[in-house]
């Protein structure tokens, strides 16, 4: 899937490797297999949606994992 292309702002971040680790078993497990940054995207975005901000998305799917 392809990040949004309208209103958007490069971030760049280190994160350690066991965070890593659980964002690409993330990915393993998604129907579609998404890219770290799109993973990314879609965690952030659940997040802040449960927080009570309203979030718009790329017409993406934020399950992030299946049956959920």
């Amino acid at each position: 899937m392809a990040p949004p292309k309208r209103n958007t702002h490069q971030v760049m971040l280190r994160v350690h490797q066991t965070v890593l680790d659980a964002l690409d078993d993330l990915i393993a497990g998604a129907d579609d297999e998404p890219s770290r940054p799109e993973m990314i995207r879609r965690i952030l975005t659940r997040h802040l949606r449960g927080q009570g901000y309203d979030i718009q998305d790329n017409d993406a799917a934020v399950e992030l994992r299946k049956g959920d």
